[in-house]
């Protein structure tokens, strides 16, 4: 199992993450709102992986413009 641990801050309109291996999407939630929340989902076969998480919606905070969406705290294989 592949698992993940993200904080969504309160400026971030980040609401449905989703996780997955080698561009195959695993799993995909949509969470309340700002906290510490997880995703998790079965592993991939093989034995390596690409894992990715992406948001459904980024924000700025200027001067950086980088796009913004949760702090991943935590992942790995459990």
């Amino acid at each position: 199992m592949i698992e993940a641990t993200f904080f969504i801050p309160e400026q971030s309109p980040a609401r449905t993450i989703s996780l997955h291996a080698d561009g195959q999407l695993l799993h995909q939630q949509t969470y309340p709102g700002p906290g510490i929340h997880k995703i998790a989902a079965g592993a991939p076969k093989g034995d390596t992986a690409a894992i990715t998480i992406t948001v459904d919606k980024t924000f700025v905070v200027p001067p950086d413009q980088r796009q913004l969406g949760v702090l991943l705290t935590d992942i790995g294989f459990r």
